[in-house]
Formats: structure tokens, C-alpha cells, sequence
């Protein structure tokens, strides 16, 4: 979720903290995403894991004037979100009973965006919703929901 709307295009990358091979999803049009490290829809393995997210205006179709040869075109979203050491999200990624992980980043004006309020820290919701900035060390700690 990019500002509470789906994200239609891009991909997301589960990095384990411990070392490994990351698990990677492509985005669907309603923000839905199944990720897969070995293979198609394989998962990501168990343990903590750095997230981040990338969407770029070729991955949505739009020509983009200055996309050229390698180019990916413009980010869509904050720059932030499309770096493990600076996106600020963290899940853990339970053996068993992973509720539907959602990941949502706030697109915030230039002068808030270093006041670590990005992302809400609704970590306890029912679809096991995530705090896509900084928050409490407590926030970040393993649940039956993520």
C-alpha cells in the first residue's frame, strides 16, 4: 500500500537478516504479492527479514521521456522504500500461521520525512499490518500475525 491505495506494479524483496537467499514478489494490481525464493511461490524463509519495495513508471506501462537503455524509469515510490538499510520495515516470517503480510509506505512531504513518523504503527492489525518506517524496537518484535 503506497498512501492507503494498492500499489499496481513493481516488486518487493524479503532479505533474511542471518544471511540467505532473498525471497522475491512481483506486485498484482490490487498491491497483492506471492513470494518465492527458490522458485515460483516457494515463500520466503523463516526468520527476520529487511524489506524492500521498488515500483517504476516502465513497470506500469507509462513512457517515460528520459528512460533510456538500462533505465528503469521514475520511482513511484519514496526512495526510501527501494534500499533494506533505509526502508525501516522488518517482519519476521513465522514456519507456520503467517497472516497475509501488508506493507504500507507513506509518501510524505520532503520535511517529514526524517522525523521517523513514517508508516502508522498499527502493528497489531488483522491482516497483520506493518509500520513501513522507524518505530519502537517493540513494534518490530516477532508476532503470530506477521
Amino acid at each position: 500500500m503506497l498512501n492507503e491505495s494498492p500499489l499496481a506494479v513493481g516488486q518487493i524483496v524479503f532479505q533474511p537478516i542471518s544471511g540467505g537467499q532473498p525471497a522475491v514478489g512481483r506486485l498484482s494490481e490490487d498491491g497483492s504479492f506471492t513470494l518465492g525464493t527458490y522458485g515460483d511461490d516457494d515463500g520466503a524463509a523463516v526468520g527476520r527479514h529487511r524489506v524492500r519495495v521498488t515500483s517504476y513508471s516502465t513497470q506500469a506501462g507509462e513512457s517515460d521521456a528520459e528512460a533510456s537503455g538500462d533505465s528503469l524509469g521514475e520511482l513511484l515510490v519514496p526512495e526510501r522504500y527501494a534500499n533494506f538499510s533505509t526502508s525501516g520495515i522488518e517482519v519476521s516470517v513465522l514456519a507456520t500461521g503467517n497472516a497475509p503480510f501488508v506493507i504500507k509506505l507513506e509518501d510524505l512531504p520532503q520535511d517529514d520525512e526524517d522525523d521517523g513518523l513514517a508508516g502508522d504503527d498499527s502493528g497489531d492489525g488483522p491482516n497483520g499490518s506493518l509500520p513501513a518506517g522507524p518505530a519502537p524496537e517493540d513494534a518490530n518484535e516477532p508476532s503470530a500475525q506477521e
